[in-house]
């Protein structure tokens, strides 16, 4: 009884030095999680001293990449003493490598001689035990802790350590998901500045470009027909776009409608083909060569040239082409959009032949010549502004990837089936009007409705989706406390394998001042009721 009743006590003792020992390193885990590099320190020193051993390393997995992948050591300390030393360990190298890959601890009495490297300025002896434990929560390894004492690690005190390598692991993949989550939010702050930049330098050009086509319609009254020309022109630069994806090899892996009506092929007919498919007998060998030698150096190439379609008819093309570099700074697949500018090709043609006409009767029109000039510059001059804005259009676009994630974040999403019922809604629809996403699924868009707005705009709004084009307005709705928000709104069908809309996406963006938002919806209501007059 009395032997019983001893290992009862010590039994007692173990438990509440565990205990003890878990609640306290709990602590020193939760003060210290804001500065993970002083944590690794303090938590390793603590634990060498609580457990009375002289020697301890706690290594953190570092994964760049699944390639990648090693062990780091983070903090080093014996004999009473921090130490500054630098480690990288990889899976499987060493005992500290095993117990990565085996996801085991490992205990030895019979440590080998080259492994223990830190040695004290009072002797040389190195210590008789040595305990490696694997840092893992739920079996992900977030490290390894290596203790090294010169008494035996019993077992309460190696099953101590176990236990509180999940606390620690826990901590670590804590500290990295808010490492990470900080990152993101200060890229996509960078991000919503440019973003702001880019629409005011948007608006100036648009306001500039306004005034230029208003002084030209003063100036052209004799030239109606150039000036008809030129917004038919517009309107395909515009609005038509061919967008391609090849691989590195330029054989063909996306095309969109677009190109398929222009070139006549269709997507069963050009995807795995090579791009030579479109290649004009006209082009040179070394025009090619010039584009490929730039695009494989990870630059975009722009150029206008012409293309054969199916059928062996010609068409001419506005073309910028652009790599999409993967993870280390190399192309792994090439983006072209190209313009549509036969028409503009062939009436400069023709403007070239009437201005050699007007040439040959100089003497007798002159007059007319000059102010005819006059008009053909500044057509040019507007073109060449047109030109630049859409290429910096085209490069918004190759950006938009990469701004995929910044996207829920600023703008309302929605989609509807064909009877306009909710099927999605993102994060920032359910912020700004204040109805949760199970509110919202299965609802009809009536829910946004306000009562202000008139019916005229959504039977307009429908007909015009539901022919399979796009409609884009400004549209005061209401969020579920009764207060309301405008918003600048785009919706566009998804036209099924019949050509018909099976169903709509809505992007959004919230126009915060109210004086703004009711003067471009007055615009828009006059600009309607117009249209509707020219129409009728």
């Amino acid at each position: 009884m009395r032997q019983r009743m001893t290992e009862i006590k010590q039994e007692e003792e173990e438990r509440r030095w565990s205990v003890e020992g878990l609640a306290r390193f709990v602590e020193i885990l939760r003060n210290h999680n804001q500065d993970i590099d002083n944590l690794y320190n303090v938590i390793l020193a603590e634990l060498i001293k609580y457990l009375k051993a002289n020697q301890g390393s706690l290594f953190v997995l570092n994964a760049e990449s699944d390639e990648d992948s090693y062990l780091s050591m983070v903090a080093c300390y014996a004999y009473d003493r921090r130490k500054f030393l630098s480690k990288r360990v990889e899976p499987g190298e060493g005992l500290v490598g095993q117990v990565y890959l085996e996801k085991e601890s490992i205990y030895l009495t019979d440590i080998p001689a080259d492994h223990i490297q830190i040695t004290s300025g009072l002797g040389a002896s190195g210590p008789r035990c040595l305990l490696i434990v694997p840092l893992k929560v739920n079996e992900q390894i977030f490290g390894v802790v290596e203790i090294a004492s010169f008494t035996p690690l019993l077992p309460y005190q190696r099953d101590f350590i176990e236990k509180l390598g999940e606390s620690i692991a826990a901590t670590i993949s804590s500290a990295k998901i808010n490492e990470r989550n900080k990152s993101l939010l200060e890229l996509s702050q960078q991000q919503t500045a440019i973003m702001r930049e880019q629409e005011e330098e948007m608006r100036q050009n648009l306001e500039e470009l306004s005034a230029t086509q208003e002084q030209m319609q003063r100036r052209m009254d004799e030239s109606l027909s150039i000036q008809r020309e030129l917004d038919a022109r517009m309107q395909v630069l515009s609005k038509v776009a061919l967008l391609t994806e090849s691989d590195l090899y330029g054989s063909i892996t996306y095309v969109n409608d677009k190109f398929c009506e222009v070139s006549g092929w269709s997507q069963q007919e050009v995807l795995g083909k090579p791009h030579s498919i479109l290649r004009h007998p006209d082009n040179p060998k070394e025009f090619y060569k010039e584009m490929w030698a730039t695009i494989k150096n990870g630059r975009m190439w722009q150029g206008r040239f012409p293309n054969r379609a199916k059928d062996g008819s010609t068409y001419w093309v506005d073309s910028a082409i652009a790599p999409v570099m993967d993870q280390t700074g190399k192309p792994h697949k090439y983006i072209g959009i190209r313009f549509d500018v036969t028409d503009q090709v062939n009436k400069e043609k023709e403007l070239e032949e009437l201005l050699n006409e007007m040439q040959q009767n100089r003497e007798e029109l002159l007059a007319q010549e000059e102010e005819l000039r006059q008009n053909l510059e500044e057509i040019i001059a507007t073109q060449e502004e047109l030109h630049r804005q859409l290429n910096e259009s085209q490069r918004l676009q190759r950006e938009a990837t990469a701004r995929e994630k910044v996207f829920n974040l600023t703008t309302i999403l929605s989609e509807a089936d064909a009877y306009g019922t909710i099927i999605y809604v993102n994060d920032k629809l359910c912020e700004v009007s204040k109805y949760s996403r199970e509110e919202l699924i299965g609802k009809p868009h009536s829910i946004f409705r306000d009562p202000q707005m008139p019916k005229a705009l959504f039977r307009l709004m429908w007909s015009t989706i539901k022919k399979g084009e796009a409609f884009r307005g400004i549209i005061k709705n209401r969020a579920k406390d009764g207060t309301h928000y405008w918003v600048d709104a785009v919706i566009s069908p998804v036209l099924n394998e019949e050509g018909k809309p099976g169903k709509y996406i809505g992007t959004r963006y919230v126009i915060p001042d109210d004086t703004l938002a009711e003067m471009l919806f007055n615009r828009m209501i006059e600009e309607l009721e117009i249209h509707s007059q020219e129409k009728y």
